[in-house]
């Protein structure tokens, strides 16, 4: 079993060279762990153009990408005996994302 902890610790750091290959080709490591408290996250990822459709974001990219940020925040909240995955995932899209 996985220790959270030591993952949240990886990815703060910046050393994901362990990470699964659908991590590594979606580039869901591509940004920044700033926020890192109990039950709470913050992530900031740059745009990457390569994932724009074609001049704002891939939604299916962004549901992908608010999904691992749940993952993340729900890490801080778990022991190392227990494990998650995601049963439900629903998007409403109110404006495109371009840039930031």
């Amino acid at each position: 079993m996985p220790s959270w902890g030591n993952i949240l610790k990886r990815i703060e750091a910046g050393e994901m060279e362990k990470a699964p290959p659908h991590v590594a080709a979606l580039k869901l490591y591509a940004g920044k762990l700033t926020v890192l408290e109990p039950g709470r996250i913050r992530y900031d990822w740059p745009v990457d153009p390569s994932f724009l459709n074609p001049v704002a974001v891939f939604g299916g990219y962004l549901a992908t990408l608010a999904d691992q940020t749940c993952s993340f925040a729900l890490m801080t909240m778990l022991k190392d005996d227990q494990n998650f995955t995601t049963v439900d995932l629903q998007m409403h899209f109110f404006r495109p994302v371009t840039e930031g």
